[in-house]
């Protein structure tokens, strides 16, 4: 029973929100959920992120449970096995620190709820009208969900996605963080260290491969690849340089072996021929060690990518994060 769920590429139109809406309180009827529609001057139906928060665990949600970003530019490590299915995984729990239920202690208030990267950018149609992020602000943190753009088919959009929104994206979480620190969670649409491109594994020097085009010898259907060019995998590292963490790496460094996607066209899932795209990212003051930690830190961050023990609902595989408070 996550605090909170997010989701990206629900592809849903605004008219069917309410709909589906009711549909998901079956599976978990005590969530708010607040979700982001891809709308004009973009197309419908498209992209979209939505937010669910477990209301036996927040207080003072009072935004209206949906908005599109239409709307508001006018107004101005793996956990234990717990069954199969979806309302198995949501329930199943994964920490490394000594007390799991830290975080459960209280509850925490909402602070408030927003949608884009803010009004300096509603001349970017994508940024602005694709639904692709909802900032979440919680009393003592950030969490934003992010469906970041793919550079798509013959990289047509390579150019915006590295030169316009990584550094818009960038910019936008260190403006959050000079208020509170910052997660991020989403498909973020890169593969960016040599263990996440299971390309990569076979060659001679492995994991050793240079961040430069020496590293694409052999496999350089990557370099045309979406999520998997020198330019998205170097926009990324500069990304971090600003001051975040891959949480995944924090704790498990050297990790191989551990994709979210996987070519679903291909077969690539019994093969485990995947990709590394999805990430909880977090602001370098959230990670710490417990003995350390002042306040709110992370105390694990997970993949849950063993078919076994998770169903595949699509082509990508949950991550997630666990927020204590000491």
């Amino acid at each position: 029973k996550p605090d909170i769920l997010c989701i990206q590429e629900h592809k849903l139109q605004e008219k069917h929100v309410a709909e589906v809406e009711q549909e998901l309180k079956t599976i978990f009827p005590n969530y708010k959920s607040y979700w982001s529609c891809s709308g004009p001057p973009a197309k419908r139906g498209y992209s979209g992120v939505a937010c669910f928060l477990n209301t036996k665990k927040f207080d003072g949600i009072k935004h209206a449970p949906f908005c599109t970003v239409f709307e508001e530019k006018d107004s101005s490590s793996k956990s234990k096995k717990n069954g199969g299915g979806l309302r198995q995984i949501w329930n199943s729990k994964s920490s490394k620190v000594s007390s799991p239920d830290a975080v459960s202690r209280n509850r925490y208030g909402v602070v408030g709820i927003s949608h884009t990267l803010g009004k300096d950018h509603f001349s970017d149609s994508i940024a602005s009208s694709e639904g692709r992020v909802i900032t979440v602000e919680l009393d003592h943190v950030y969490v934003v969900n992010a469906y970041v753009p793919n550079s798509g088919q013959d990289l047509k959009r390579l150019e915006y996605r590295t030169d316009d929104w990584d550094k818009k994206f960038g910019n936008y979480l260190k403006s959050l963080e000079k208020k509170k620190p910052v997660i991020l969670i989403g498909d973020l649409n890169v593969a960016y260290q040599n263990e996440d491109l299971h390309n990569f594994y076979s060659r001679p020097e492995f994991p050793d491969l240079p961040l430069s085009l020496d590293a694409y010898k052999g496999v350089k259907q990557l370099m045309k690849q979406a999520g998997c060019t020198l330019t998205e995998r170097k926009s990324f590292r500069d990304f971090l340089e600003l001051g975040f963490v891959d949480t995944f790496r924090f704790f498990d460094p050297n990790a191989k072996g551990c994709f979210t996607y996987w070519s679903q066209r291909a077969n690539n899932r019994p093969k485990n021929r995947g990709l590394r795209l999805d990430y909880c990212i977090a602001s370098k003051s959230l990670c710490t060690s417990e003995e350390t930690a002042e306040g709110v830190f992370i105390g694990d961050s997970f993949i849950c990518d063993d078919v076994s023990e998770y169903p595949s609902f699509s082509d990508h595989c949950p991550v997630g994060c666990t927020i204590v408070e000491q």
